[in-house]
């Protein structure tokens, strides 16, 4: 599992024919695997504006660390070992067990002492960024004048708060039984032969049923965990490089296989078999939702179950989803989407409105104040580029 460790080694191994110097500050250079390193964590695609965007932020901090250290800021080492020991924690958090962390630790052959070590100089700079962005903009306060100015004059930012209720809600996917039953079969006797050593890309190739990726060798690409669908999410987070999982969605079954994790960073690789449903299946869906309707308004506590998925229990009031906002409060009905079938039922409702100043005021204060800052550091930033020298060369 080599998750943030794999930073690590990317000097050494992934860049070690592309390095070369692309910028500097204050004599101090920076890499192409600096910036490429960052530019892996941050999930964005490589191209070289991402690039760009990555070195400029390196750049500014870097500018933020000379002026810290000509103001003779400085941070504790405790506050140093905090960090720290606050990184590693969220390292820790990325391995299934704290056994799975030592044992990648091992295999490595570096002690948790030597991952300190390595992030120290980040730690000690990220802190001293923040002790001089304090020093200097730490008082930008916003008072309730400005923010009321700011919420008659630009009411058109502010957006309406929206439709919410309390409703109960039961999804039921359409399962394609048979087809399912089928390529599950299939999938078996891929996974066999990728064990045996074949080729995932000609396995794709053969079998995928995503035109747009089958001619890739099922490549996906890079991307982050963050970004993907919190169901698929969850089923994938805990890959590794060279880890096989099959994961069903609703439209398809996936047999993935990662090739790169680092971090939220991972790219992966996929064989689609796409689940078409029958008349059949969707007929017993909704067959499925009658019983549910029933049970809902006879008030009954819904338990779910491996073909349903409850929404809401109807306990707190929360956004409704646009296919349900023209339901009438009080009547149960069953709602046949392109994804399953609903239940829903809405018990109360409170209909979107314009906010009060009231509503938004705190808000208000907090996005102006970080504007405030942002100017002030903006202008900060541009006359520490002329007093420290600073080059890009990308």
């Amino acid at each position: 599992m080599n998750r943030c460790l794999l930073v690590l080694f990317i000097p050494s191994l992934l860049f070690a024919q592309l390095d070369r110097v692309v910028g500097a500050v204050d004599k101090e250079a920076i890499t192409l695997s600096e910036v490429d390193e960052k530019l892996m964590l941050s999930g964005l695609p490589i191209t070289q504006d991402a690039r760009r965007q990555i070195l400029e932020n390196i750049i500014q901090t870097k500018l933020l660390i000379v002026a810290a250290e000509k103001e003779t800021l400085s941070v504790s080492e405790e506050s140093i070992e905090d960090a720290l020991e606050n990184t590693i924690t969220s390292m820790k958090e990325n391995f299934p067990s704290l056994e799975s962390f030592y044992s990648e630790l091992e295999r490595l052959g570096i002690t948790e002492e030597n991952l300190k070590e390595y992030y120290r100089n980040d730690v000690k700079g990220n802190l001293l960024v923040r002790a001089l962005i304090q020093k200097k903009f730490g008082n930008l306060s916003v008072s309730d004048i400005e923010a009321l100015h700011f919420f008659t004059t630009y009411p058109d930012s502010i957006p309406d708060i929206p439709t919410t209720a309390r409703y109960v809600g039961v999804f039921i996917p359409i399962i394609p039984e048979e087809t399912l039953k089928e390529k599950e079969k299939l999938i078996e006797k891929i996974k066999k032969e990728l064990l045996s050593g074949e080729e995932f890309g000609k396995l794709a190739s053969m079998y995928s049923e995503d035109p747009l990726t089958k001619g890739k060798g099922g490549k996906l690409g890079i991307m982050n965990i963050n970004d993907l669908d919190p169901g698929f999410r969850q089923q994938i987070e805990d890959m590794d490089v060279g880890d096989i999982k099959v994961v069903q969605t609703r439209e398809a079954i996936h047999l993935l296989q990662c090739d790169m994790r680092m971090s939220n960073t991972i790219s992966l690789k996929d064989i689609v078999f796409k689940l078409t449903p029958t008349k059949e299946d969707t007929s017993n869906a909704f067959s499925l939702a009658s019983v549910i309707k029933n049970s809902i308004e006879r008030g009954e506590l819904l338990l779910e179950s491996d073909r349903t998925a409850i929404i809401s229990d109807g306990k707190n009031y929360l956004p409704l989803p646009p296919i349900f906002e023209e339901l009438p409060p009080d009547e149960t009905r069953i709602i046949g989407a392109e994804d399953g079938v609903y239940v829903m039922k809405i018990l109360d409702k409170k209909e979107s409105r314009r906010p009060t100043f009231e509503d938004v005021k705190e808000n208000l204060k907090a996005h102006l104040s970080q504007k405030k800052t942002e100017e002030k550091l903006n202008s900060f930033l541009s006359k520490l580029e002329e007093e420290i020298f600073v080059e890009r060369r990308l």
